[in-house]
Parts: C-alpha cells; sequence; structure tokens
C-alpha cells in the first residue's frame, strides 16, 4: 500500500503541467483523476507482486508499467472505460493478494531483505 501511495503522490505534480495527460484528466473531469490516484493502489499490489515473483527485477517492472500504458492507448480507453478497469484492477489485485497472503502479510523478511 506504501508504494501505491507513493506511486500516487509521484504523479501528483503532473495534474498541474499543462499539455501532460494527467492534466488534461483534471481538465475533463477532476472525478477522473481521482480514479487515477485510486487505481494507482491495485496497481501498486500488482506491480510488486510482478517484481517480487521475478526476482526483484525492477526492469520487468518497467516493463509492466510499459505494458500498461501502452494497452491503454492501443485500444483508446476513454475515462469512463478506466473507471471500470479500476474495478477490474481492484478486484485482480485482491485475488493477488489473497492467493499470496505469505507474500504481502508475512513479517519475516522485515530488516533482513538483502540476506539471501
Amino acid at each position: 500500500m506504501i508504494f501505491g501511495f507513493v506511486w500516487a503522490l509521484w504523479h501528483l505534480p503532473l495534474f498541474f503541467i499543462p499539455g501532460t495527460y494527467h492534466f488534461g484528466i483534471r481538465e475533463i473531469n477532476v472525478l477522473y483523476m481521482f480514479n487515477f490516484f485510486i487505481s494507482v493502489i491495485p496497481f501498486g499490489f500488482i506491480t510488486t507482486w510482478v517484481y517480487v515473483k521475478n526476482n526483484r527485477s525492477m526492469l520487468v517492472s518497467i516493463i509492466f508499467h510499459l505494458f500498461v500504458n501502452f494497452m491503454q492507448e492501443k485500444i483508446a480507453m476513454t475515462q469512463t472505460t478506466k473507471c471500470v478497469e479500476t474495478i477490474c484492477v481492484t478486484i485482480a489485485a485482491a485475488i493477488i493478494v489473497f492467493t499470496n497472503k505469505d507474500l504481502f502479510f508475512e513479517k519475516r523478511h522485515i530488516g533482513r531483505i538483502l540476506e539471501s
């Protein structure tokens, strides 16, 4: 969850820079901006899962992010469709979390991340 919040904050300034995709979302409707922030949280869980399941590969996480962005543009998703996507991604994230409880809820790794 922390990653999702940080990721959302990372994008926040873009909503105030004219000419950016994020600024355009805010101009269409502020509710779409909130949808973006909400969607980042479940995407954070999925990205974390992708990262850990691929030997903590940042490259794989970057490619996953690129793939998601590319597919959203390729199928020309509207902002309304992205609201539906948020629901679907939240369900997918919940399934991933509940089928990988040890990954998301165990605490043995705390303070020992670099140990192998």
